[in-house]
């Protein structure tokens, strides 16, 4: 099927259209349904772009569902089952909850073709006028419509590339679901793919070697550390990727295989990038291994010559991240800000000039966050931190955008001469999976991840001294996030926070035995997290997020409004016994704990270093305040220190009394009390993976012996939560001889698209 020479647009506002679909498939009504949003996604698409009388069912099977290109509607009716779901979905939203919105999206039966409504609306009295003055009104009204018209084709087919045609664009799976595949990368001349693959490896990335127009894989790498996020030389000989040894840094080897050869002094390390003709090796580093918003970029000698030090750039730059080369090199593009008071100030995609391997001149804004955040394709900083710089190929940048769900592979042209984003994005996929790491070779062949992801409660039997646990047991099924559990000491129900992408969280009561829910917080768009049941259970403690301050909640869970217990005290973290006072971790910095008298309402600091964060506080305190506390510090880049601190009638020893429980060499974090209160269980990543681990104490709280694994977690379909490992967070709870925690279950796999037959 060819494209129209004139592509007919969908007589609608575009921008009405657009937010009236993030509102259908962000509702109740399509939550998990993503074969029907990527469905909807694709005929919207399409449609604004002018070729919806186009839609067919054979498009669809092969453009959303991957069909192939003989695909035969007479025997898979896979769409016109699909196509009957949307339908109803769309009846039951539009019945519901957008019984009210201006606009109404629907597929009539007997076709594909969008159709937009808006509810009819009780037709004005006119009031008396000369019949000219009519006349003139409809002579103007009539000619603004033709001249928007005439103004939206010329600026659609103005463009250099003109629309493209879905029907054209061809997808081919490089790698079956069976392993988990990500970090594609493709060879100069476009015809072979590196990427990294648990394949015949026991769970760890290793780097392979594939061609993309017919042969067998070959494996590159051979180790017990993760080597992924590789890079290709431009002359096709080199491989420079991210090893998870020594905590992180940058290796490279012949493409043809060998052993890996360590980059000296690129210490924490990512997404490495030749530039053309043997320009610089360019990559970032974050701040520390899983916090993301302040990072700095360098370039190194491609060479990699270690008497040559990296040479940083956006040197005044508060974050700067996944940084990207234009095609000849004489440009990098990074996303980041300048600022450091305001993470949204100023944030956009920067461009800078280069000379060898130096600034010339300052960098220069694009545009394009601001421009994507005008069109509604992000709404928060969630959103924002997931879109992904793909690739600038020509005067087109391909990046990679969350839509509801999913995340989708877009391109935007940014000429370099002009320094400005210009137009609308292009939508190159549709759902059904998140799109990561994409790459574009000069022949305009795409590699790209797809990948599915949920996060789910899981727990395993809290083991004896120096025992591994056992019974691993899976909690919850859904879609979404659900993370951050409290879980009550008979280990029967417990509260946790659900997230969906793209929304702000919500907190649940559940009960382990029936699986029975019930939703807590205050209104829908107020965001609430870190639940914290009662020791009674009778009760949910929360935090909402306000302006400028973080009150406490805490509700009931058989019913009635919530109690706001403190203005701006934080997050909750634990209780003491009897459900009278409860601790609590500041925001700010430094972080502190913090102590609440529920019943005088009087909150004060309890726990606090001038320098240092201090997070994750768990209690093992009877009603009279004696017992003992738990926390970590945050005391370096990558490292945190698992602290315990003896309490007196609720009050907590200083600095000098605390006593370490790691040595803080590591990243230690999380920790959770174990049955009988003689070990912490806490959440390592020494050896490159999160995994649970424990430290037995003796009477007097000091540590005895070496500390032990509990579960170790290093296959990348099966992590634990990336979030349970950020600063600032604590995932682990012990409860009814089980430990309680989120894992990642991830599916990773890897497909190419050709933008063959279309103007580049």
């Amino acid at each position: 099927m060819g494209t129209s020479a004139s592509p007919r647009p969908l007589e609608a506002d575009p921008e009405a259209v657009r937010g009236q679909l993030r509102r259908i498939v962000t509702s109740a009504e399509f939550h998990g349904a993503h074969r029907q949003q990527a469905f909807l996604n694709f005929v919207v698409a399409e449609s604004l772009s002018g070729r919806g009388h186009e839609i067919k069912e054979t498009l669809i099977a092969t453009a959303v569902y991957h069909k192939p290109a003989d695909y035969d509607p007479r025997i898979d009716s896979t769409v016109r089952v699909e196509a009957s779901k949307l339908r109803q979905r769309l009846t039951q939203y539009y019945e519901g909850p957008g019984a009210a919105d201006p606009v109404r999206l629907s597929i009539p039966k007997g076709s594909y073709h969008l159709q937009v409504d808006s509810p009819a609306a009780p037709e004005p009295v006119p009031e008396p006028a000369a019949p000219s003055r009519h006349w003139r009104m409809a002579f103007f009204a009539l000619a603004g419509l033709l001249l928007a018209g005439f103004i939206w084709r010329l600026v659609e087919t103005g463009q250099e590339s003109g629309p493209l045609d879905a029907s054209r664009l061809r997808v081919n799976r490089l790698t079956e679901a069976t392993s988990f595949s990500s970090s594609p990368v493709l060879s100069p001349k476009g015809d072979v793919a590196v990427y990294a693959s648990d394949r015949d490896t026991g769970g760890v990335l290793n780097l392979w070697r594939q061609p993309l127009d017919g042969g067998t894989a070959v494996r590159l790498t051979r180790s017990g550390f993760d080597h992924d996020m590789p890079a290709v030389s431009p002359d096709g000989s080199m491989v420079v990727f991210r090893t998870a040894e020594e905590g992180g840094m940058l290796a490279w080897i012949p493409m043809s295989g060998g052993e890996p050869r360590p980059f000296k002094g690129t210490g924490g390390a990512r997404h490495p990038r030749f530039g053309p003709e043997s320009k610089p090796l360019l990559y970032w580093v974050p701040r520390d291994e899983e916090t993301v918003d302040y990072g700095q970029v360098f370039l190194a000698s491609a060479a990699l010559d270690p008497e040559h030090a990296p040479v940083r750039l956006f040197g005044d730059f508060a974050h700067a991240t996944r940084p990207i080369w234009s095609d000849g090199g004489q440009r990098v593009l990074a996303a980041g800000t300048w600022q450091s008071d305001a993470p949204d100030k100023e944030f956009d995609a920067w461009m800078l000039d280069l000379d060898g391997r130096h600034a010339k001149g300052p960098p220069r804004k694009t545009g394009l966050f601001p421009a994507l955040k005008s069109q509604g394709l992000y709404r928060s900083l969630l959103e924002r931190s997931q879109i992904e710089l793909a690739e600038w190929r020509g005067d087109w940048l391909y990046l990679t955008i969350p839509m509801g769900e999913f995340m989708d592979l877009f391109r935007i042209r940014l000429p370099g001469g002009e320094g400005r984003v210009r137009g609308e994005p292009q939508r190159l996929t549709f759902g059904a999976g998140n799109v990561r790491s994409a790459r574009v070779a000069a022949n305009g062949r795409i590699v790209f991840a797809r990948s599915e992801i949920s996060y789910d409660l899981f727990s395993l039997r809290a083991p004896a001294r120096a025992q591994p646990g056992e019974d691993l047991h899976r909690h919850t099924s859904e879609t979404g996030m659900n993370f951050r559990a409290s879980i009550h000491p008979s280990g029967k129900s417990g509260a946790w926070e659900k997230r969906r992408p793209g929304s702000g969280g919500q907190v649940w009561f559940f009960d382990l035995a029936s699986g029975a829910r019930v939703k807590l917080g205050l209104a829908e768009d107020r965001v609430s997290s870190h639940a914290l049941i009662s020791p009674d259970g009778a009760s949910v403690a929360y935090r909402v997020f306000e302006p400028g301050v973080q009150p406490i909640y805490l509700q009931p869970v058989a019913g009635g409004p919530a109690k706001r217990i403190c203005d701006n005290c934080g997050t909750p973290s634990d209780w003491a016994a009897g459900g009278k006072h409860l601790f609590y971790v500041t925001g700010g910095q430094p972080a502190r704990a913090g102590l609440l008298d529920l019943e005088s309402g009087k909150n004060h600091d309890l726990i606090k270093h001038p320098s240092t964060s201090l997070f994750g506080l768990r209690a093992r305190v009877d009603s009279s305040g004696d017992g003992w506390v738990a926390f970590y510090g945050d005391n370096g880049g990558r490292t945190r220190q698992i602290f315990l601190a003896p309490m007196r009638r609720f009050n907590a020893a200083g600095q000098p009394d605390w006593i370490p429980v790691t040595d803080g060499t590591h990243w230690d974090q999380s920790p959770a009390w174990a049955p009988g209160g003689r070990a912490l269980f806490y959440v390592n990543r020494h050896d490159g993976f999160a995994c649970i681990m424990a430290r037995s104490l003796d009477a007097s709280g000091q540590p005895e012996g070496a500390p032990w694994a509990v579960r170790h977690f290093h296959a990348p379909g099966q992590t634990l939560m990336r979030s349970m490992t950020n600063r600032g967070a604590d995932g682990l709870w012990v409860a009814g001889q089980r430990v309680f925690f989120t894992l990642d279950n991830r599916a990773s796999d890897l497909w190419s698209l050709d933008l063959a037959g279309q103007r580049k």
